[in-house]
């Protein structure tokens, strides 16, 4: 009786702590949303499309949307492709803090690079480097080439795989334009399922012979712990710069203990966001 009593406590316990990121997220997002609603004009070139596409119906029919700064990307009406496009050039998470920007020399591997945003940005700061591009669902894939040549980019490497802590097959779910090895925790409204194939980041560096790695942006729904903490020391130590979205999975894998594993490999860490997710930013102390 007295640990039946115990789970329920702890049951209620972590159903008020989901309750109230809940709270904080929703409050965030209408922080966010606002913000974009005010500044989407002096970024975005067709800024009425760029509100209307919520309201169109949705199709196999790409739109494009033009940026002041001369990018385009095509995106699909009534997904979440137009947030994606506008937390990176509005709010901007992986790039605004000093020393995290791209430089023209970077050679960058965009993990769970969607339809491009963070690539076409990378690619065009990168003009001298090179900017790897991964994406294992085929539909994004296919929206990620197209925006990549929208763009005119010829210093991109496109790989059709997920970055994962083992190299195989493993099945990912999909919502939407959403996609994640952790369904149960991270995706609502689940449309399907893929078979995708799995590389491991030492698989990704060895095989493009590189030396290094001057920015890893992570955002893979989860997979960032397994893919970092499993990653061989030697592999991260071509690594310069880490930006990795955290969704924290279990007492095992989050932000705590990967902040901790990173800075037992070299790494400088700073931490920001809540109990269930958040940006973490890696500076390699023994690169200089």
């Amino acid at each position: 009786m007295k640990k039946a009593t115990k789970t329920l406590y702890i049951y209620k316990g972590w159903c008020m702590n989901k309750l109230f990121w809940h709270i904080h997220v929703l409050t965030h997002r209408f922080i966010d949303s606002w913000s974009i609603v005010c500044r989407a004009p002096a970024v975005f070139l067709n800024w009425p499309w760029f509100f209307l596409n919520r309201l169109v119906k949705q199709s196999t029919r790409l739109g494009v949307l033009k940026l002041r700064n001369g990018m385009k990307f095509k995106i699909r009406p009534r997904t979440t492709d137009r947030s994606t496009i506008s937390e990176m050039f509005i709010l901007k998470p992986y790039v605004s803090k000093p020393g995290f920007q791209v430089g023209i020399n970077d050679i960058v591997v965009d993990v769970g690079a969607n339809i491009g945003a963070f690539a076409v940005y990378a690619a065009s700061q990168a003009k001298n480097g090179k900017v790897y591009a991964v994406e294992p669902v085929l539909e994004n894939f296919l929206v990620l080439k197209e925006n990549i040549e929208l763009n005119g980019l010829n210093n991109v490497v496109l790989i059709n795989r997920a970055i994962d802590g083992v190299a195989g097959k493993r099945q990912v779910s999909i919502s939407g334009a959403n996609s994640s090895f952790y369904s149960s925790f991270y995706l609502s409204g689940l449309d399907k399922t893929q078979l995708v194939e799995t590389i491991t980041l030492f698989d990704l560096i060895t095989s493009n012979n590189l030396v290094r790695v001057d920015y890893l942006k992570m955002d893979c729904e989860g997979a960032e712990f397994d893919i970092l903490m499993n990653a061989d020391i030697d592999v991260l130590r071509r690594v310069r710069k880490i930006a990795a979205e955290y969704h924290n999975l279990s007492p095992e894998k989050n932000s705590h203990t990967l902040k901790a594993d990173l800075e037992q490999k070299g790494f400088k860490v700073e931490v920001s966001g809540g109990e269930w997710n958040g940006l973490i930013l890696a500076s390699n102390t023994q690169i200089h």
